[in-house]
């Protein structure tokens, strides 16, 4: 672009040029004076050669450069308004990606608004020298590769949002890869593939180990049976027979009377012949009766049938119309039969029957089936009592259960008074017994020593060393046992410090007389006798 009727001073002072094209803008068509220098202007000539300084070609250049800068100016790119969605947005597995997008696009846009930026510097620069040229700008237009990275991040969030709409379906998917990976790994844990070929292995251990089991217990089915058939032999009543002569002849001395089988006649087993010597017994006598069937049942307790099975045995008072030379031998088979313990390879005591219920209406054997082999903590002692039509069973007294005789346990009553120190409840009890137990023991003990036709007062005089104690005990028994004509004491506690003294009185006077027997006393109560 060149003027045409250039102004020197204006060509060689670029500013001041500028300054002119700007005051233009200011006068022209606006003031008749000069706002600078307040002079006429001399519209004529002053137009005229501004025009021809500032022509047509330099102001189109002019306005087509504001225009540019102006475009450029609105071609900036701001991230902002992208609008680009924050990184915390997406899911954790995508968030470096579209770091890695936005990164990229915020680059790109950086250079793309320096050359902007370069492009604008040299137009307001040739804006402000119009009539000189400028060399040319060597720019990239990277403006392809900014569509290109916004066309990747749409397709990028678009993808991602495929992703929450297919999250359902991606989810079994996943589940079911971290099924499949928790079953490889507890496969491989396992060694799957070597246990199914050691399973496959023993099946065929197993297939033949079944061949061999089904051939023995076919062997063993078939050994039953010949043992079955051998213990049907072993049971037959003449076996039998045999058992219950050897217990009648060698238990209980009874060689009068003996078992005799003889076969049925319909070949099917024997039944019994009882015989006094060579003849059929007759009128049997109870006590006969009662040895024959206790023998005959000891000796079915030891048949096949019974033997090394866990019974349950009730044995109904065997001793019944027995005289006592039986009793013993009677206590002997049980013990020697039925509860002997058998030892184990342990060293341990176990029994030949599950439960044992013995009962019996005899003192003496009972006195010996406390003797029986047992085990302690497995034992119990009951009384059975008829009321009316009914029975009951009851907790055997402890003069029963813990005694020989009711004489041991009246013997303890006494050396308990005479061990009393301190009044309380148990003591009462004592107290309140005495008299009665008193009364009893001596009756008993002195019928014993001196078994003669005298009276129990005296009785007393001889044995106790003293009158006075002979006196004191005879009254206790009197007064303290019976309430007739003295009814009023049962009004009142007994509290009589005598009894201790006397209890110990009638203990020392055993002590005296016979401590032997004393001793034996104190050792059926569980005592010791100290000096």
């Amino acid at each position: 672009i060149k003027p045409t009727k250039p102004i020197d001073e204006l060509l060689k002072n670029i500013e001041l040029q500028n300054w002119v094209a700007e005051g233009i803008e200011h006068h022209r068509n606006k003031r008749t004076k000069c706002a600078f220098c307040d002079n006429s202007i001399d519209e004529s000539t002053l137009w005229r050669k501004l025009d021809d300084h500032f022509n047509r070609d330099s102001n189109d250049l002019k306005s087509a450069i504001v225009n540019k800068i102006k475009e450029i100016q609105e071609s900036k790119i701001e991230i902002q308004s992208l609008k680009l969605p924050q990184k915390e947005k997406f899911y954790s597995q995508y968030q470096s990606q579209f770091e890695s997008f936005t990164e990229t696009i915020e680059r790109e846009i950086k250079q793309y608004n320096t050359f902007l930026k370069e492009i604008k510097d040299k137009l307001k620069k040739r804006e402000n020298n119009i009539f000189n040229s400028l060399p040319k700008i060597e720019l990239i237009d990277n403006t392809q590769t900014i569509n290109e990275q916004i066309n990747k991040i749409k397709e990028f969030i678009q993808s991602h949002n495929q992703t929450t709409d297919d999250f359902v379906s991606r989810q079994k998917e996943a589940r079911k890869k971290l099924r499949q990976n928790e079953v490889f790994t507890f496969l491989h844990t396992i060694q799957y593939t070597k246990e199914k070929k050691d399973i496959g292995e023993l099946k065929e251990i197993k297939i033949k180990l079944e061949d061999d089991l089904k051939e023995t217990n076919e062997e063993v089915e078939k050994l039953r049976n010949e043992i079955d058939a051998l213990r049907a032999k072993q049971t037959n009543e003449k076996i039998a027979t045999e058992k219950i002569n050897y217990y009648l002849n060698h238990s209980f001395g009874v060689d009068s009377i003996k078992f005799e089988p003889v076969k049925k006649e319909d070949n099917d087993g024997y039944h019994f012949r009882i015989k006094r010597g060579n003849e059929l017994a007759y009128n049997l006598s109870e006590g006969e009766k009662s040895l024959i069937a206790f023998c005959y049942f000891i000796a079915k307790l030891e048949d096949s049938q019974s033997k090394e099975k866990k019974l349950i045995i009730w044995i109904d008072d065997p001793i019944s119309s027995l005289d006592s030379n039986h009793i013993f031998f009677i206590f002997s088979l049980i013990e020697s039969v039925i509860t002997s313990p058998i030892k184990k390879e342990n060293s341990a005591n176990t029994y030949k029957y599950k439960q044992l219920f013995i009962s019996t209406h005899n003192l003496d054997f009972l006195k010996y089936l406390k003797r029986i082999s047992r085990s302690k903590n497995d034992i119990e002692f009951f009384l059975l009592e008829r009321q009316k039509n009914n029975s009951r069973l009851l907790a055997m007294p402890l003069y029963l259960r813990e005694y020989i005789t009711e004489f041991n346990y009246l013997f303890e009553q006494i050396y308990k008074c005479s061990q009393i120190t301190s009044e309380n409840e148990e003591n009462y009890n004592i107290y309140y017994n005495f008299a009665n137990n008193l009364r009893k023991f001596l009756e008993a003990y002195l019928f014993y020593k001196y078994p003669n036709n005298q009276n129990n007062e005296d009785k007393q005089k001889k044995f106790f060393t003293d009158n006075i104690s002979a006196k004191l005990s005879s009254r206790f028994e009197n007064e303290f046992s019976h309430l007739k004509e003295i009814f009023d004491r049962s009004m009142r506690p007994i509290e009589i410090p005598e009894i201790p003294k006397l209890a110990e009185c009638v203990l020392e006077t055993i002590k005296g007389k016979d401590p032997d027997q004393y001793d034996a006393f104190l050792e059926s109560i569980g005592k010791q006798n100290t000096p």
